[in-house]
């Protein structure tokens, strides 16, 4: 499992590189914010019918060999975004993503099921904190590497494929009828996602280019490495957080300071105040997905549905667009994002909803 571990964290950058990757994109090809959002599109919706399969593949085959392809095809999909087209850049996203939408989920419900279906929340949070390492770390191997961050990356990522997939464990859900899969709320878990994975990547996702329309064009590369500096500080203090009080009352309180960075972020007119909201609304967002994760696995088991990874993947090739669209259509890039910012409160509403119908999520973990 160690493996899994490891090889997340060249996940964080292969998903997130997009962002820091978007403004020397528009300027090769003289894009605009909407045609730039469809790399989400790409990236996100080729995710979702393979995020479908996983949970399948991971009790056919077990998640080990799953993410070890998984990998492969990420590592495929990086390579032909070297091509040097437009076009061809849009598929190659669109392969990797669709990589993505087997490693991501794979991985979090490997992790999920190794903990034996129970309070899986801290295992899953120290995975998704070691996502962030690699998330924090995109933005400088992008300028640091410049244009050999891709082909370095495509090989890092075959490698990765090679070493998760030779010898260790090999972790599966039980059968996909479990008998605590009655009334489970598949769609409200999904609902939580697609609104979540939308509004986080489109603030990571946007935020470079947000610096380059103002005074700070100097922080397009820093603003992203603080917010995902921020969900990796917030993945390492939830674990202990979680010991002392439960999902439901950490993933609300997660949200409403991710809306007040948001907020801050948007609202900013100098350096401070811009670093101040990204790094508050990275803190927000940090134990959100895997929390959700965790009481979704923990309460489904071996009844684990890909409409709810799916969902994600939806979110993301939906949401960002959005913000492109809305910012092209106003000129305003601060109204776009403002769109993805709204998605938060109703996230709250249905999570709210969720646990005060599951009592087995009010119990704080081990």
């Amino acid at each position: 499992m160690k493996r899994i571990y490891l090889a997340f964290v060249l996940t964080g950058v292969a998903t997130t590189m997009l962002g820091p990757l978007i403004p020397a994109f528009e300027a090769r090809w003289h894009l605009d914010d909407a045609s730039a959002g469809l790399l989400f599109v790409a990236e996100f919706l080729s995710s979702v019918a393979l995020a479908a399969l996983a949970p399948a593949l991971g009790r056919a085959i077990g998640f080990r060999p799953a993410v070890a392809l998984g990998y492969s095809i990420v590592a495929a999909g990086v390579a032909a975004c070297t091509l040097g087209s437009w076009p061809l850049v849009i598929a190659g996203v669109a392969i990797y993503g669709s990589g993505l939408g087997i490693v991501v989920t794979g991985s979090n419900l490997a992790i999920a099921a190794a903990s034996g279906g129970r309070a899986s929340a801290r295992p899953l949070l120290w995975l998704n904190m070691c996502w962030s390492i690699g998330a924090v770390a995109a933005p400088w191997l992008v300028v640091g590497l410049h244009a050999a961050f891709l082909p370095v990356t495509a090989a890092a990522l075959l490698a990765l494929s090679a070493a998760v997939g030779i010898g260790g464990a090999n972790p599966r859900f039980g059968p996909a009828r479990h008998p605590r899969a009655a009334g489970i709320p598949h769609w409200s878990f999904a609902t939580v996602l697609f609104l979540y994975v939308g509004a986080e990547t489109a603030v990571s996702g946007w935020v470079s280019t947000y610096a380059t329309r103002g005074a700070e064009e100097r922080l397009w590369a820093v603003l992203p490495s603080v917010f995902w500096f921020a969900i990796l500080a917030g993945r390492a203090l939830s674990p202990g957080i979680l010991i002392r009080i439960p999902s439901r009352t950490l993933a609300p309180a997660g949200l409403a300071l991710a809306l007040t960075g948001a907020c801050t972020l948007l609202a900013a007119t100098g350096a401070s105040a811009m670093l101040l909201g990204t790094f508050l609304a990275g803190l927000g967002f940090a134990p959100i997905y895997p929390v959700v994760v965790a009481e979704y696995a923990d309460l489904s088991r071996g009844s684990v549905s890909g409409l709810v990874f799916s969902a994600a993947g939806f979110g993301g090739a939906a949401i960002p667009p959005l913000v492109g669209a809305v910012s092209t259509a106003t000129h305003s890039l601060r109204l776009g994002l403002a769109t993805a910012i709204l998605c938060i409160p109703i996230i709250v509403a249905v999570h709210a909803r969720t646990s005060t119908t599951h009592p087995g999520l009010l119990t704080p973990g081990p």
